[in-house]
């Protein structure tokens, strides 16, 4: 604690920004793991204007993504199923659609609870082809300094994301499902505080 009330630990700082066209170097990158900064993935110009390029205009890039599959949350090589609470509550998600499908990228938005273990059969079985990847990107978040996080708050936080990852982990296994890679994201300030 002494460390955090003399501000010992600085801010995580954006270490370096790809655009669009450059994905797969970001991905790259990111997982040599030499880096605990952010990494930041620009899908704009300062006009507004997508940097994506015309899909049937780019070079043939070896991948081991199958543009035949369905990745849950995030693809841009294929199909794109985002599995959520509030799909077709807003406003913005035709934009959304809209603007993911212009990188050439199959869109479905299914509604539910990923913390209800029905909700996730449901949404995989409804993906347009083979489930091949999962991007965990659901959180709680209670943000509080280290001190004042009590234990409802914590437990909000922390249960939830064990309880959705567990559903979805044993869907898959129940489902017999072959995925390239089940990634998980998490609120480090939302499981152990922040100085403030």
């Amino acid at each position: 604690m002494d460390h955090f009330a003399k501000c010992d630990f600085k801010l995580i700082q954006v270490d370096t920004v790809f655009s669009v066209p450059s994905v797969l170097e970001t991905f790259g990158y990111m997982q040599q793991g030499k880096h605990i900064s952010k990494i930041v993935l620009k899908m704009r110009e300062s006009t507004g204007k997508l940097l994506a390029e015309d899909v049937n205009n780019t070079k043939s890039v070896s991948t081991e993504f199958d543009a035949a599959a369905s990745y849950l949350l995030i693809s841009g090589l294929g199909n794109l199923t985002f599995f959520t609470r509030s799909a077709g509550v807003g406003n913005h998600d035709a934009d959304f659609k809209r603007e993911i499908k212009s990188i050439g990228c199959t869109v479905q938005i299914v509604r539910g609870d990923v913390t209800n273990a029905e909700d996730v059969a449901r949404a995989m079985g409804e993906t347009p082809a083979p489930l091949r990847g999962i991007i965990q990107m659901f959180m709680v978040l209670r943000d509080q300094t280290f001190d004042g996080i009590d234990i409802g708050d914590w437990n909000a936080v922390t249960m939830s994301k064990v309880q959705e990852t567990w559903n979805l982990h044993n869907t898959v296994l129940e489902k017999g499902l072959d995925l390239d890679f089940f990634l998980l994201f998490s609120s480090l300030s939302g499981t152990l505080g922040q100085v403030g």
